[in-house]
């Protein structure tokens, strides 16, 4: 996950639909939360693994 930090991403709920976008500047593995810097500051972000749907 380390790897990430730095990189741009984009937040989705389990339905797929893009909550927040920014710069991924903390990983947490442990505990599976992300720190992504957005434009109205920093959020947290929980991992989930899912099956993808592009099959």
């Amino acid at each position: 996950m380390e790897l990430f930090v730095g990189n741009s991403v984009e937040v989705r709920s389990l339905s797929g639909a893009v909550k927040f976008a920014g710069e991924m500047i903390n990983c947490d593995p442990k505990n599976g939360i992300v720190t992504v810097a957005t434009e109205q500051g920093n959020r947290n972000a929980s991992l989930y693994e899912t099956t993808s749907r592009d099959g």
